[in-house]
């Protein structure tokens, strides 16, 4: 069963009650949600979040921490890594799916946006299963996982790539984080992504936890490949092929048969709810199970 989820307008802060940030999320529709802001030492509201998400039947899928792991400052890289790691421990208090961050980027600034030719190295390779082990090995999580989003701008940019990371991390906790965007990096790619898919069910199969949703326009027309985000059911994407791929994938650490799919990236509560609706009306035509 495949599980819709999306942020909740307003956010969510510290200061709200778990129970009805719960079911702002079931009134809208929702079956999974990103985790609301919580305070590593604050354990009382740690257990309130989980028991109000899992009174609500709604699954928390993720705790995303977007900042650069691998930061050329070694005081920024030692900042972000402890901050990683108390997300971690944060997503196995409530009982996430994972705990997320893409693998970081040699160049200063934001591993999202600041870009290096070296990302693509054996020592990045290395670096960051070694973070992992670490990450994973310091928190021991028994309720949640750790994950590097599939992402373009590093190693994980491959399907056979990400599956020879979680091959050396080693570790059961360590598992993925699926996002068919950004596996597209070419024309070819963006028109026909079938073999990506065929590629994800084979390699990634059941380490998959969590997923994005999102869309992709190719500019045109253009001399170079340019691709934008959009909202879902405005781009290219195989949404059909994808929801087929994720359908009925077990949850690879925990044995959970659910896997969240999280719409992200769009300004108003309007654009969500349009993303859901698209969403679930492919997934209602092709007959996949999805909530």
């Amino acid at each position: 069963m495949i599980r819709l989820g999306a942020p909740i307008f307003p956010a969510p802060t510290q200061q709200d009650d778990p129970f009805d940030l719960a079911q702002r999320h079931r009134v809208k529709g929702w079956a999974a949600a990103y985790v609301p802001p919580t305070d590593v030492n604050d354990t009382p509201r740690l257990r309130e979040v989980r028991a109000a998400f899992e009174e609500a039947d709604v699954m928390l899928a993720e705790l995303g921490y977007w900042d650069n792991l691998l930061d050329p400052d070694p005081a920024k890289a030692a900042a972000n890594q402890k901050r990683m790691v108390e997300c971690l421990t944060i997503a196995d208090e409530v009982g996430a799916a994972c705990a997320v961050n893409v693998a970081g980027s040699y160049a200063a600034g934001v591993s999202m946006t600041d870009h290096h030719p070296d990302n693509f190295s054996e020592e990045f390779f290395d670096t960051v299963a070694e973070m992992a082990r670490k990450f994973i090995d310091e928190v021991k999580p028994t309720r949640t996982s750790f994950c590097y989003e599939i992402f373009p701008f590093n190693v994980t940019y491959r399907c056979a790539n990400v599956r020879r990371l979680a091959d050396a991390v080693d570790r059961p906790q360590f598992s993925i984080h699926y996002d068919l965007a950004n596996l597209i990096d070419n024309a070819a790619s963006y028109f026909d992504h079938g073999h990506l898919l065929d590629e994800s069910r084979e390699l990634l199969g059941t380490r998959i936890v969590s997923a994005h949703a999102k869309d992709l326009t190719l500019a045109s027309p253009s001399i170079s490949v340019q691709l934008d985000e959009v909202l879902p059911g405005r781009g290219n994407l195989d949404y059909a092929g994808m929801l087929k791929m994720l359908d009925g994938l077990p949850h690879y650490f925990g044995g959970a048969a659910d896997l969240p799919l999280m719409i992200e990236h769009l300004d108003t509560e309007a654009e969500y709810e349009e993303a859901g609706v698209y969403i679930r009306g492919v997934a209602k035509q092709h007959g996949i199970s999805l909530c």
